[in-house]
């Protein structure tokens, strides 16, 4: 008999803690997600995936069974100051009713656009990143009158 089998020691397999250390990380991973969304629910809120192709006059119709709000800027050749940004509120199989007219405005001003849509209530908006604040991206924020992200 060897000597740890005589104090009550046991050797234990190198594989085990590797095993412990995984299944511990990737709990942390999924219970940060699910905390993060029950307190910064305007976080995961963007829902581009309800935006489908124009149809029957319509830009941007809302594919999705609950209403979102859309937001689209309309960029300008002429420079950052002359950009048109709207935001709707869209039900379910309807598209934006004012995109049209304000490209239609903009004539050869017209550069490019930028779209993207968040679940109701939350609005469309740029939000600082997570991981730093002096960079923006397109996201969405909680409701005018709702506290603050």
């Amino acid at each position: 008999m060897s000597n740890d089998t005589k104090t009550g020691k046991t050797k234990v397999n190198p594989l085990l803690g590797v095993l412990a250390f995984v299944a511990l990380a990737a709990a942390i991973f999924v219970f940060s997600g699910f905390l993060g969304e029950q307190t910064r629910p305007h976080r995961y809120a963007l829902v581009n995936e309800c935006i489908g192709d124009p149809a029957d006059g319509q830009f941007f119709i809302n594919t999705c069974e609950t209403d979102i709000n859309l937001r689209y800027c309309a960029r300008a050749v002429s420079g950052e100051e002359n950009d048109v940004c709207r935001t709707e509120r869209l039900a379910p199989g309807t598209g934006s009713e004012t995109y049209y007219p304000t490209r239609r405005e903009m004539g050869e001003d017209f550069a490019d656009r930028d779209v993207w849509a968040c679940e109701a209530p939350y609005m469309p908006d740029m939000v600082v990143t997570n991981h730093n604040s002096a960079l923006f991206r397109e996201g969405c924020r909680q409701p005018d009158g709702d506290e603050d992200q």
